[in-house]
């Protein structure tokens, strides 16, 4: 067919549906790249490319459905295919794909058989065809050019237009000038040191901020170490208190900042990032009003002669590591008490939205903190890993993923250091016999659908009796079909898009693998963009049915908009299931019953439980988890105790006596 080799085969419906934006971005196009459709239908726009690179030729393969199986299957065993399939970890041996290859083939000779089918997860992939211009566009980006840099090194380069000359695409205009479709998507390039945050709605510059090195991440902490050991000798819980209602008076008045910062970055819905920067108030005033009683010494019984009490001192420096989903929330919860405790922090936020730390360093200023009380951390994972080692830190408060959750205590755990983790979750929820049921398909798709599912405490798997399962689904499908994609910026926009390249790929192969195990897609369920622009990262939102635990979408972490249904027969069977999984973090019933409510809470080990409501935090309770969904408590009188160590005081007053 061309001469040279076989680029990559995307395991898009086939396998483990890891697509272009999965894997590293590298830049794209110049002048002399060319791309021509190899094969495409009504269904799927891409399903091969050539691509041409200064008069050399390569080509890529993508499956589908509707390819022969046969052809694909010969295609994978192709030495240049063999080796880039492992080595990109779409399969963990050549063994593995010989045999996946071989199942193709048979396959492709009994098209019917359903067993088959199901072990391959092979199932009907349809996209829209105006998506095509769009999927060359990533094609080119994320998989033909990024799979062969070694070899390609003379084509890398700043973006530029690439043309694409097959008459088919006529009207496309396929170029990389900006706001055009075909525009790739992902992060411009970056220069070393320094992390460069593309917007997921219209791939633009977010922001370019310049990581500091292991050295000069030491130095800061040492420096704020010394400020803080002053400041907090200085300085009483009341006047701490004082300067946290000016640090929120001054982040308020930055609000059309912080919340345009946080929309580019990660693409939350304009007016829900103002909204958060308001959230921030409840739960940094809550724990203002509990730090005068929760921060002073206990007072022994009265001894003649000795003075005896309890001191909460401050831990030092506390290493805060934020994530992007929430940026200010989830910093608040650990900035303010830190503060309010007497300790400096060093607040580390997520590559995706640096600008966030800056928010929180700016406001403080602002309020009369000292430099270097609250400070911004940009800087690499080996960066941080470094300050954990330094004796000044006396507290690690990171939330995020698992994996990245048991690194840091172990980092921590080497000096002895306590750590507050607060990490993934899979929540489920009830919905009881005698349920509201309106108010629930209410409640839970909000709670699955807000931040576009992008939240640890989101309402990821709904479990529903049988009397009044078909209510609930009804209702849920229509309020799931009535959300609106679209720039984050418009007003109208209730979904935005997902934050990371790989989320898209990511929940579309979770919903394959569910309906090729029975669950009944409803609504939604594949990789879109905004309908208006053909612009962002979008996962058109999915409600599924007739889902089980055999499925992923029921076992791992979504963190996308997708919420699986179960049909359960009884409480019972419903809070095993809840209960079902390695996460804990929260867990809900609806119900009108209290006693049922707390049978249920009684039987789900979990860190909160909530009746007829979901996906809240309320400060005045501890926010924790069980089982992988982390360790300590934020927030409450509880939240103070990781930010300080217990000191005693025993005087005796006459020495003689």
């Amino acid at each position: 067919m061309f001469d040279g080799c076989l680029q990559t085969f995307d395991g898009c419906a086939a396998h483990t549906d890891h697509v272009a934006a999965s894997w590293a971005a590298a830049p794209v196009c110049r002048p002399g790249v060319e791309a021509e459709v190899l094969a495409s239908n009504d269904f799927t726009p891409v399903q091969g490319l050539a691509v041409r690179i200064d008069g050399g030729e390569f080509w890529s393969v993508q499956y589908h459905p509707e390819l022969d199986l046969g052809e694909i299957a010969r295609l994978m065993r192709l030495p240049a295919s063999r080796s880039l399939l492992v080595e990109q970890g779409e399969y963990s041996s050549e063994e593995e794909l010989l045999r996946y290859s071989r199942d193709l083939e048979a396959l492709a000779a009994d098209p019917s058989n359903l067993e088959l089918r199901r072990r391959l997860a092979v199932g009907d992939d349809v996209i829209d065809p105006a998506r095509r211009a769009r999927e060359i566009a990533n094609w080119l980006q994320h998989l033909v050019l990024p799979q062969r840099r070694r070899d390609l090194d003379h084509v890398r380069g700043p973006r530029a237009e690439a043309r694409y000359p097959p008459p088919g695409l006529a009207g496309s205009q396929l170029v990389g000038a900006a706001g055009r479709v075909g525009e790739p998507l992902g992060a411009p390039a970056a220069r070393p040191g320094e992390v460069v945050v593309d917007n997921p709605y219209d791939g633009s510059e977010a922001a370019r901020v310049r990581l500091l090195g292991a050295s000069e991440a030491v130095a800061q902490a040492v420096a704020a170490a010394r400020v803080q050991r002053e400041w907090a000798a200085e300085t009483t819980v009341a006047e701490r208190v004082e300067l946290c209602g000016r640090f929120l008076d001054a982040l308020e008045a930055d609000v059309d900042r912080v919340a345009a910062d946080i929309t580019a970055q990660m693409g939350k819905p304009l007016a829900a990032s103002r909204g958060e920067v308001r959230g921030v108030r409840e739960r940094a005033e809550a724990m203002m009003a509990l730090a005068p009683a929760s921060l002073a010494p206990e007072q022994l019984p009265e001894k003649p002669s000795f003075t005896r009490r309890i001191e909460k001192v401050p831990v030092g420096v506390v290493l805060a590591i934020a994530p992007w989903n929430y940026p200010l929330l989830t910093a608040v919860n650990c900035v303010v008490p830190a503060v309010l405790a007497g300790n400096a922090v060093q607040l580390k936020h997520s590559p995706r939205t640096p600008l966030c730390a800056d928010a929180f360093e700016r406001a403080f200023a602002a309020a009369g903190a000292p430099a270097g009380l609250v400070q911004a951390l940009p800087c690499s994972n080996e960066a941080v890993h470094a300050a954990i080692e330094l004796p000044q830190v006396g507290l690690v408060s990171f939330t995020g993923s698992v994996k990245a959750g048991h690194a840091v205590h172990a980092s921590a755990s080497r000096r002895f250091i306590d750590t507050t983790l607060e990490l993934g979750g899979k929540d489920g929820a009830y919905v009881a016999a005698d349920a509201d049921v309106a108010a629930a398909a209410a409640s839970l798709v909000d709670g699955a659908f807000y931040n576009a599912g992008q939240s640890c405490c989101a309402i990821e798997r709904v479990y529903v009796h049988e009397t009044v399962h078909e209510e609930f689904v009804a209702r849920a499908l229509e309020l799931v079909r009535a959300y609106r994609l679209g720039d984050p910026r418009d007003g109208a926009t209730s979904l935005g898009p997902l934050a990371l390249p790989s989320a898209p790929a990511f929940l579309r192969g979770q919903v394959l693998d569910a309906t090729a195990k029975g669950a009944r897609l409803l609504c939604g369920g594949v990789e879109t963009a905004c309908p208006a622009t053909e612009r962002g990262r979008f996962f058109a939102p999915a409600l599924l049915d007739g889902c089980d635990h055999s499925m992923a979408l029921m076992r791992d972490e979504s963190f996308g908009p997708v919420l699986g249904v179960c049909k359960v027969a009884s409480d019972a069977e419903a809070a095993e299931a809840v209960d079902d999984s390695p996460f804990g973090l929260t867990a809900c019933i609806f119900t009108s019953d209290v006693e049922r409510a707390e049978a249920f809470a009684a039987r789900v080990d979990v860190g909160t439980v909530f009746m007829n409501r979901c996906d809240y935090l309320d400060p005045l309770l501890p926010w924790t988890g069980a089982k992988a969904s982390g360790k300590g408590a934020s927030l409450s009188a509880h939240g103070f105790k990781a930010f300080t160590r217990l000191k005693g005081v025993h005087f005796k007053h006459d020495p003689l006596a």
